[in-house]
C-alpha cells in the first residue's frame, strides 16, 4: 500500500477523531461527517466535514418534514499515483418521513454546492478548472437517541456545468456516517 493514500486516510481519520471530541462544545443539533467511496476506474474517496442544521424545519406535512443543514467539507481522492483534494459548501435540504420508528428516521437528501479542487486535470480527466459545483442525492437512516447518528448512501457529481469546456466531471458514490 501506499504512503500517500494511507497518510491522507490516517489524517482524515485523525481530524474526525480530534473534532469529535469537542462536539460538545458546539450546538447540540450540529455534527461531524466522514464518508468514503468510490469513482469510476478505481478512485478511491474519502470525505470529512461539519453540518450545520437550518434553525427550524421548511415545511411539515402529515407524511414528514423537509429541513436542511450546511455542509463544510475536505475530499481526498486517489487515483493510482494522482490525488485530489477537495474544499467544499453546500446546503442539502431533507425530507424525514415521520413518525420515527422506535427513534429511527428514513429520509431523502438533495444538495447542490460549490467546491474548490487542487486539480483540474486528474485521472487522464480534463475538468477545466478548480471551481466545480458540487450536487448530492442521496438516503439514509437517523437514529434520534444521543448522540444523534445519521448513516446515508449518497451520489456524488463533481462538474463545472458548461462554465468552461471540457465539462467531464466526475461521479463519486459513498457512504457516510454523521455524529451529533
Amino acid at each position: 500500500m501506499r504512503g500517500g493514500r494511507l497518510g491522507a486516510t490516517n489524517t482524515l481519520l485523525a481530524a474526525f477523531m480530534c473534532f469529535s471530541s469537542v462536539q460538545g462544545l458546539a450546538d447540540d443539533s450540529s455534527g461531524l461527517f466522514l464518508g468514503g467511496g468510490s469513482a469510476y476506474h478505481k478512485i478511491n474517496v474519502a470525505r470529512l466535514g461539519y453540518e450545520l442544521p437550518f434553525s427550524r424545519p421548511l415545511s411539515e406535512d402529515a407524511i414528514g418534514y423537509l429541513s436542511g443543514n450546511w455542509e463544510f467539507s475536505l475530499g481526498y481522492w486517489d487515483w493510482k499515483l494522482d490525488q485530489n483534494y477537495t474544499l467544499g459548501i453546500s446546503p442539502v435540504f431533507y425530507y424525514a418521513f415521520g413518525p420515527d420508528f422506535y427513534g429511527t428516521t428514513f429520509y431523502i437528501e438533495l444538495g447542490v454546492g460549490t467546491a474548490f479542487l487542487s486539480k483540474k486535470y486528474f485521472e487522464k480527466r480534463d475538468l477545466s478548472s478548480h471551481f466545480q459545483f458540487e450536487d448530492q442525492l442521496g438516503m439514509g437512516l437517523m437514529w434520534n437517541g444521543h448522540p444523534r447518528v445519521k448513516v446515508s448512501l449518497r451520489y456524488l457529481h463533481y462538474s463545472n456545468f458548461g462554465i468552461r469546456e471540457p465539462n467531464q466531471g466526475i461521479d463519486i458514490s459513498m457512504l457516510t456516517l454523521n455524529i451529533f
